[in-house]
């Protein structure tokens, strides 16, 4: 150690508690780096783990392949490793409750099987033979066909084949379904499959007779598409030529797996028809190999301003504890200057100084942050795995799953992941931030000549006029406000510190806010609000009516309230002069990345939600809205109440938009037409459309043959039967069991309504997307429940479902989906919370070094002022307009640049999401008042331990 190290280890004894102050702003950064890194490490390693745990370790997959195929795609040079399912046969069968999944499906699997893909066992073990089968949960839970341990099945198996005489693959949906539920199938795979196949069925053709013996149970797999035909179980294969094969394989660079999988498929020219591939593209997701630009660069935008802000704050604290302590020895300096030290011996000396905090701070720093996040980490990742996994409930039906989604699941523990980059990364940017904190002020200091420096002639600059001070100053806070003005104005380095350490305290506040702000709004901006825990899908031909059954089911233990809807998903036209501009946006966007132009017309075409709500319920939303009853209650006029509140996702950019329908000032007298397709013998599907060239408002027919799809089109008039629907109000929120936002305009009547909305049906004819004429006879309900306890309730439910001889398959837990967006809230406000607690600390921690160190360098000053006469009072007054003039100069310059950055950060954000800039109004509030206590605060401390001082001794002690 040199004899610099040494003097400068006894400047920072001798200023102890500004050593102190550095290092608590050292460890906040370093905590808030380590923080940052480790939990985005974390819960990286969570979300790759848990994607891998539910949707396998794989990055591409061919399906359908041939065994020779699937055994040359094996020892492709671009593929590291492979695994394959290989299709043996389909029995059907005989009492599955569910009419679009008959089968069991028997696949073969090999002994490498589980190295890459989910397969967990709930009971028994797994197959070791071509004679063993392992079956899946949910044959039980969703097709109610029971098995047990060691039951031995004697199964028939076949070949799916079309009426064509065509093989079908598993991705094929069953053909000869007979669900009722028209609304709720015309948006599944199997009615879309259908209307580009329409006349064709399946038949199912023997091949062997099988011999299994269940050996074990496993959860349902992901790798079991949702329109599946069949119930994947599990045995040995015995790698037949003759199988399809799905073949799962990770390639040698995952950045390159679309590609790679491309260009295989592109080499299958003869087996195109069947084949296809398809990415895991959530795991390839995480590993920064997606191509989701707009997803990517919301995430990084985020991230990137997060990381700015935390350097932003942490340089600015240790900046001016350094400036300070640099301004503070720039006299010493001079003096080891005049008897030979050089720039780089004084330079190392400060920069010594910033290691031998940064070696106390850094480790401390890193283990606060641990720990901290750490402590977060334990009380919050039940919430963070129920936000990005699904919790398990009883209910395993396609429709809950398609409406929920699968995500990470919580088998796999959140956990701390300290990765050694995550560490590193932490370490090298908080040292970065302490080397760059203290070179900036080092680098001016030691350009100063070494008679300047001991003269201390830099310190103060006075150019002629500048002292001046007005009379209002000195009227308002006197001779001694007038004193302290003019102290300002000749000595604006001594003050630039603390001004600049407001500004910068104000700045990372505010913008800490309205991070925190936007990241809330943009988690609130894609979830439902809808208002129910459990919801039942009800076939009017099953049995009791819908208010018997609803009647039965409210007494149900735990049931606080019921009600039941039915809608109808409708073409249907609005006035192009009734439409918001917003609305009006949109569409010419969507017409823009379609690459057409968008033309005028006096009608818009849209589709039309129309929605029957039970009596009782539908009179409640009235009352609640201030709506008056005679008028939505008019038979002879049925009239609708419209929610235009609309959320609409555009694939084109990544974005969501949310906008209003129809125009504020346009509320009177408003309609809209509802279009019914009259259906033609000679044409299997049609639809409405907008004639790209003309505007004009078209129908298409079309018909399918084996070799070419043949359309015609029809003018509205011809093809449609035209209703006319009177809206009676257009408001913003919807009733309370649905969501405020909606993707289409939704037309809430009673639903003793349904036979006088459509009583113009011709009864002898049949329309496109009508379950039937008239609809009432044949609308499949939705029967909503609240209750106390959704998981016992749920329960309860489905016995008394069953007792009826009803299934429950068409039960759904949806408050497990509500429990996840309530949970994603809590998890955003605590880290939110805890983020913005540690920047105000920094910042707090800035203002108090940066105030109190001034003030004690002033104390040879407040000596002599004392000396001369001026009195605690007066002393009180003038620092009383110091501390006014610090927070008046720091909010001056701090508001405007927060305002610019919140708007930096709205930008960002607005490139996945459409919303309007706001500013975080109660942040300023906040920032304002706290920047004028914490300045009190701090000069009220220092002022306090100069007070006890001796002024004689102070005026004798040149060291400050």
């Amino acid at each position: 150690m040199n004899i610099f190290h040494k003097v400068t280890l006894k400047n920072l004894q001798k200023n102890r508690t500004r050593t102190l102050v550095t290092i608590v702003g050292i460890i906040l950064s370093a905590a808030m780096f380590s923080a940052t890194t480790i939990s985005i490490s974390s819960l990286r390693h969570w979300l790759i783990e848990s994607t891998i745990y539910q949707d396998g370790n794989w990055y591409g997959a061919l399906h359908n392949l041939s065994g020779e195929e699937a055994k040359a795609l094996s020892s492709n040079s671009q593929i590291q490793q492979s695994v394959s399912l290989e299709t043996l046969g389909y029995a059907f069968l005989e009492d599955c409750e569910n009419k679009d999944k008959p089968y069991l499906g028997v696949y073969g699997i090999q002994d490498d099987f589980t190295d890459m893909m989910p397969l967990h066992l709930t009971r028994g073990r797994m197959p070791e033979n071509n004679s063993e089968l392992l079956l899946p949960d949910h044959l039980l839970s969703n097709g109610n066909v029971k098995y047990e341990l060691d039951d031995v099945l004697e199964l028939s198996l076949g070949t799916r084949k079309d009426s064509n005489g065509d093989r079908l693959t598993n991705q094929v949906p069953y053909l000869n379904s007979q669900d009722e539920d028209e609304e709720n199938s015309k948006k599944s795979s199997r009615n879309e499959w259908e209307n580009q196949n329409p006349s064709l069925s399946e038949t199912l053709v023997p091949i062997e007779s099988k011999t299994y013996k269940v050996v074990g149970f496993y959860k349902r797999p992901s790798f079991e598409d949702y329109s599946s035909p069949s119930y994947t179980a599990l045995t040995m294969g015995d790698s037949s030529s003759e199988s399809f094969y799905s073949v799962y394989v990770r390639t040698v660079s995952g950045k390159n797996a679309v590609p790679v999988m491309e260009n295989i498929y592109s080499q299958l020219e003869e087996s195109s028809k069947r084949c296809y591939f398809q990415t895991n593209s959530s795991l390839l997701r995480l590993y920064g190999y997606s191509g989701e630009s707009r997803y990517n660069s919301v995430l990084f935008g985020l991230a990137t301003i997060l990381i700015m802000i935390i350097m932003f704050g942490s340089i600015s604290l240790i900046y001016n504890a350094f400036s300070i302590s640099i301004s503070e020895r720039t006299k010493q300096f001079g003096l080891l200057s005049s008897i030979g030290a050089t720039r780089k011996q004084l330079t190392g000396s400060v920069l010594f100084e910033a290691l031998f905090l940064g070696c106390i701070g850094i480790p401390l720093g890193i283990l606060s942050g641990l720990l901290g996040i750490g402590v977060t980490f334990f009380f919050t990742k039940d919430m963070i795995a129920n936000v990005l996994g699904i919790p398990g409930t009883a209910n395993d039906s396609e429709a809950v799953n398609i409406v929920l989604s699968l995500g990470p699941v919580r088998e796999v523990s959140l956990d701390l992941y300290p990765s050694f980059p995550a560490l590193a990364l932490a370490i090298c940017v908080a040292l970065l931030t302490i080397l760059i904190s203290a070179y900036i002020p080092v680098r001016r200091a030691v350009k100063i000549s070494a008679i300047d420096a001991i003269r201390q002639t830099t310190d103060i600059s006075i150019r002629p006029g500048k002292v001046k001070t007005s009379r209002l100053t000195e009227k308002l806070f006197g001779f001694e406000g007038m004193i302290a003005s003019k102290n300002y104005k000749r000595n604006r380095k001594k003050y630039r510190a603390t001004v600049i350490s407001l500004f910068l305290s104000i700045v990372l506040f505010i913008a800490t806010s309205s991070w925190c702000s936007y990241l809330t709004k943009s988690v609130g901006t894609v979830m439902s609000n809808a208002d129910y825990d459990l919801f039942y899908i009800f076939h009017s031909d099953e049995g009791p009516s819908v208010d018997t059954l609803l009647s039965e089911m409210r007494e149900v233990k735990n049931v606080t309230s019921a009600t039941y809807s039915a809608s109808l998903h409708l073409p249907g036209t609005i006035k192009s002069d009734t439409v918001s501009q917003e609305f009006l946006d949109y569409q010419k966007l969507l017409a823009k990345d379609q690459g057409i132009d968008y033309k005028e017309s006096e009608s818009i075409l849209t589709e039309l939600n129309l929605i029957f709500l039970e009596d009782n319920t539908f009179r409640s939303y009235l009352k609640e809205q201030n709506l008056p009853e005679s008028i939505f209650y008019d038979r002879e006029h049925p009239t609708a109440v419209a929610v235009d509140a609309l959320s609409q996702y555009n694939g084109a950019d990544g974005k969501y938009y949310r906008y209003s329908l129809f125009s504020n000032t346009k509320h009177d007298n408003l309609t809209a037409d509802l279009h019914l397709i009259r259906q033609k013998d000679d044409f299997d599907s049609a639809y409405l459309g907008t004639n790209t060239e003309t505007g004009e408002i078209q129908c298409q027919y079309w018909t399918y043959t084996e070799d070419e799809e043949i359309g015609k089109t029809a003018s509205l008039e011809e093809s449609c039967l035209t209703i006319p629907l009177s809206l009676g109000a257009v408001i913003q929120e919807a009733p309370e069991l649905f969501s405020d936002i909606g993707g289409e305009l939704r037309l809430f009547y009673p639903y003793s309504f349904i036979d006088n909305v459509f009583s113009a049906l011709d009864p002898d004819m049949e329309y496109w997307d009508l379950p039937s004429n008239p609809p009432g006879e044949n609308m499949s309900p939705q029967l909503f429940f609240k209750c106390d306890n959704h998981e016992q309730t749920y329960e309860a439910m489905c016995k008394l479902l069953a007792a009826k001889g009803l299934t429950d398959s068409n039960l759904y837990d949806y408050a497990a989906s509500v429990e996840n967006d309530r949970a994603m809230i809590t998890v955003v406000n605590v880290f939110a919370l805890g983020f913005i607690t540690l920047i105000s600390l920094i910042a707090a921690a800035n203002v108090f070094n940066t105030i109190s160190t001034n003030v004690n360098l002033r104390r040879r000053e407040f000596a002599m002022l004392k000396s001369v006469g001026m009195t605690p009072k007066g002393f009180t007054r003038m620092m009383n307009f110091e501390c006014l003039l610090y927070g008046l100069k720091g909010l001056l310059y701090g508001l405007p640049v927060s305002f610019l950055v919140t708007w930096y950060i709205y930008y960002t954000v607005s490139n996945g999401l459409d919303f309007n800039f706001f500013i975080p109004w109660y942040s300023i509030v906040i920032a304002v008042g706290s920047v004028f206590l914490v300045v009190f605060v701090t000069m009220l401390y220092s002022m306090r331990k100069i007070k006890k001082e001796n002024t004689i001794d102070i005026l004798k002690n040149e060291n400050v």
